[in-house]
C-alpha cells in the first residue's frame, strides 16, 4: 500500500504571497532539519519521498526563496532555511500552547506533558507513578522518555521533554530545578560473590575487584572516581558501560559494579544480586527534578512533576528506595515566576 501524499487540510497559514502554508508542512520541515535526508524524513513522517520533495518546494515557492541545499549525503539548510527552522519551532510550540490552554480552561488538569527518566529509576519508578497519575489526574496523557541523563537534558534544553528527573544538574537557563532526595550508589554483585553478604566495604577494596563502571562523562563515573581520587585509591574498570542492562547482566556474571540499590531492587529480591554499603567514603548523590519555566502546559507539567516526586518520596518512606528526602525541595510554583537556574547540587 503507497504511503500517503501530503494533502491540505484546515491547518494553514497564508504566506506573503497569499499561498496556503500548512502547519503539517512546518511539522514536517522541522522533521527533515532534525532527520537531514528526505528519504529518513519520509520514513519517520510515513510519507512517499516524492512528497516531501514537494513539500520543499512549495515552502520555497512559498518564501521566494531556497530553504534547503541537496548534497551527496542527504540535505542541509541554506541560511534562510535555518531562519525558518526557528520560526516553524516557534509557531508550532504557540499552536501547542494554545490548544492545552483551552483544553486545560475547564479547570481539571488536561493536555499532554513530555518526561523523562533515567533509566537508573525509570522500572521502579513508572509504575507506581502512572498508577498515582491515573488516580489524581486521569486527563493528563503522558508521553515518556528513558535515556541517560546527559541525553535527558539536552532534550529539556531543546523543548522535546517538559519535565525529567535528573542526577547530573548543570546550571541552565530556563530551567526550574528542585533536589527531591539523597541516596547512596552501593558496590552491587551477584548473591555468591565474596562480599555479597557484606553490611559495607571500603572504596579500596574496589581496587582488587573486577569492576564496571560507566564512562568518566557519565555523573556516577565522575562521582565514583573523584571519591577514590581523594583518598588516594586507583581504580581501573575491566569495563566502561553505559547501560543499565547491559551492567547488571555483568554484575551477574561475577562483577562487581556500583549502582543505586533502587536500580536493582527486582535482582535483589530474587536472590540474583546483592547491594552493599560503600564506605571510606560514603558516596552519594541527589536525584532532581527538572521543569522548563515556557511550558505548552504548565499547569499538566507541574502536576506531572509534583506526582513523580510524590511517588519518589513514598517509595523512601516505605522503604522501597533506599535515601532520604532533601531538606531544600519545594514543589514547583507557577513556571512564570522568577527562580533560581542554578541549583546548589
Amino acid at each position: 500500500m503507497a504511503a500517503p501524499a501530503l494533502t491540505p487540510s484546515a491547518d494553514v497559514l497564508p504566506d506573503a504571497k497569499g499561498r496556503d502554508m500548512e502547519l503539517r508542512d512546518l511539522r514536517a520541515f522541522v522533521t527533515i532539519a532534525r532527520v537531514g535526508t528526505l528519504s529518513g524524513a519520509a520514513r519517520e513522517l510515513d510519507v512517499t519521498q516524492p512528497a516531501l520533495s514537494a513539500l520543499v518546494r512549495r515552502l520555497e515557492e512559498a518564501m521566494g526563496v531556497k530553504v534547503v541545499r541537496r548534497q551527496s549525503r542527504g540535505i542541509a539548510l541554506t541560511d534562510e532555511g535555518w531562519l525558518l527552522l526557528d520560526w516553524a519551532h516557534t509557531i508550532l510550540h504557540d499552536v501547542e500552547a494554545a490548544t492545552e490552554a483551552v483544553r486545560g480552561s475547564g479547570g481539571a488538569e488536561a493536555g499532554t506533558v513530555h518526561i523523562g527518566l533515567p533509566p537508573a529509576v525509570c522500572a521502579g519508578l513508572v509504575p507506581p507513578f502512572f498508577e498515582r497519575l491515573g488516580r489524581c489526574a486521569p486527563g493528563i496523557e503522558v508521553h515518556l522518555s528513558e535515556s541517560l541523563g546527559t541525553r535527558l537534558a539536552e532534550e529539556l534544553q531543546l523543548g522535546r521533554l517538559d519535565v525529567a528527573i535528573l542526577f547530573d544538574v548543570q546550571p541552565m537557563p530556563g530551567l526550574h530545578v528542585e533536589p527531591i532526595l539523597i541516596e547512596e550508589p552501593h558496590l552491587v554483585v551477584a548473591s555468591d560473590h565474596q562480599v555479597a553478604t557484606r553490611r559495607i566495604v571500603g572504596l579500596a577494596e574496589l581496587a582488587e575487584m573486577a569492576l564496571v563502571l560507566p564512562s568518566a562523562d557519565q555523573l556516577l563515573g565522575r562521582l565514583v572516581e573523584g571519591a577514590a581520587a581523594s583518598r588516594g585509591i586507583l581504580l581501573a574498570p575491566a569495563h566502561r558501560i553505559d547501560s543499565l542492562s547491559a551492567t547488571v547482566a555483568l554484575a551477574k556474571a561475577g562483577y562487581a559494579t556500583i549502582l543505586p540499590a533502587f536500580a536493582v531492587r527486582e535482582e535483589i529480591a530474587a536472590g540474583l544480586l546483592s547491594a552493599v554499603r560503600i564506605v571510606d567514603p560514603v558516596l552519594e548523590w541527589t536525584p532532581h527534578l527538572a521543569m522548563r519555566r515556557d511550558l505548552a502546559n504548565p499547569r499538566g507539567a507541574m502536576v506531572v512533576g509534583r506526582l513523580l516526586v510524590e511517588t519518589a518520596l513514598a517509595l523512601v518512606r516505605d522503604g522501597a528506595w533506599e535515601g532520604r528526602a532533601h531538606a531544600r525541595y519545594r514543589p514547583p510554583s507557577d513556571p512564570a515566576q522568577p527562580v533560581n537556574d542554578a541549583p546548589a547540587v
